[in-house]
């Protein structure tokens, strides 16, 4: 719910809200998304809040004094918007209301509690086989030179040696070229 939202000010618009619980102020200035960062200058104090931009001056009178050291402001980089918190120097403690607890619902927690801690105590152990239980032997892991290896599948296999195909009749053979190794 806004407290102040005007857009008068240099076709600057901004809204002026105080959060839910009701301990800060929450200020949206929307200014210019191309304008540089530095021509903009934000002054807190406990009584008003300034914001210089290109020189213009905007300064807005606050209903409550706030604390103007834990004000916190960042600009956004998409929209341009420059969110300015600023939480309240009296700060207001609202408990929130807690509910009634009956009796029967006390019983039946603890009747539970009961069964849980029997069930625990008669739980039975799974018991792990002896052979599990080793732990691995490095050398497995590197087959020896003998063993045939499977390639993967899809791959051709590497153990087959080419067929060579007949010479041709009207092949001449070079003897300056080295033959291929």
């Amino acid at each position: 719910m806004p407290i102040l939202q005007i857009s008068i000010f240099y076709r600057i618009n901004f809204k002026l809200t105080e959060d839910e619980t009701g301990n800060s102020y929450f200020l949206d200035y929307q200014c210019y998304k191309y304008l540089d960062t530095s021509m903009i200058d934000v002054d807190v104090q406990p009584n008003y809040i300034r914001i210089t931009t290109k020189g213009k001056t905007f300064q807005l009178c606050l209903e409550q004094e706030v604390n103007a050291d834990s004000s916190s402001c960042q600009r956004s980089l998409i929209t341009g918007h420059l969110p300015v918190t600023m939480p309240k120097a009296k700060q207001i403690v609202k408990s929130s209301p807690k509910p009634a607890k009956t009796s029967n619902n006390n019983k039946e927690n603890e009747d539970n509690e009961t069964k849980t801690k029997t069930n625990r105590k008669n739980m039975e152990k799974l018991e792990v086989d002896e052979s599990a239980r080793k732990t691995v032997y490095i050398g497995n892991i590197v087959k020896e030179k003998g063993e045939v290896t499977v390639p993967p599948l899809g791959s051709k296999p590497l153990g087959k040696k080419r067929e060579e195909k007949p010479l041709s009749e009207n092949l001449v053979d070079n003897p300056d070229v080295p033959p291929l190794e």
